[in-house]
């Protein structure tokens, strides 16, 4: 049921957004359903956020195993949240001159702009090159194309053939006279 009311609620959406791009007369769905998805995101995104909360604080607090990389997960999640909510870096919309707010969130040059730009684009090209779609026993196979470690091994010669002559550059003439030519007429 976890999982079956999420994927319900998804595939459902995604269907109704398919089906408004091609049909017009459903455009006016589009809309009503991106805003009650955006919604359901919203509380998604707090409910996420308290659970990433309470379990690093209780690991941290107990000083468990790992509760270092835990810390060090609660400074950046409150640096990233604190850093978008007031949009530290950001300058004005030019419409709203006088609203200190108005700009966009990953304004280039932004602070949030810089986290997304130098740590997260990073960690998931590092993610999404590390995770492809072939098996962890293709990819640590050695000799297998789909190798990732250096074949070392594998790479040894087990025969040792000599290295060819170098090629004949003269030319040697039979001595003699050459055959008659013969032609065939018929």
């Amino acid at each position: 049921m976890k999982r079956t009311v999420p994927l319900l609620i998804a595939s459902l959406t995604g269907l109704v957004m398919i089906v408004a791009a091609f049909v017009p007369a459903m455009e006016t769905w589009e809309e009503e359903v991106m805003t009650w998805f955006n919604i359901l995101a919203a509380f998604a995104f707090i409910l996420g956020g308290g659970n990433l909360l309470m379990t690093h604080l209780q690991a941290v607090s107990d000083q468990r195993a790992g509760w270092g990389y835990s810390a060090i997960t609660l400074i950046a999640f409150v640096y990233t949240l604190v850093v978008g909510m007031l949009k530290v870096g950001v300058a004005p919309a030019d419409n709203f001159p006088n609203h200190a707010w108005s700009g966009a969130v990953l304004q280039e040059g932004g602070a949030l702009w810089w986290v997304f730009e130098y740590i997260i684009n990073p960690i998931d090209s590092t993610f999404c090159a590390s995770s492809s779609a072939l098996s962890s026993n293709e990819t640590n196979t050695p000799g297998s194309s789909y190798c990732c470690a250096p074949r070392t091994r594998n790479s040894i010669a087990n025969i040792v053939f000599p290295h060819p002559a170098l090629p004949q550059t003269s030319v040697v003439r039979p001595l003699g006279r050459p055959p008659p030519v013969i032609s065939s007429r018929p």
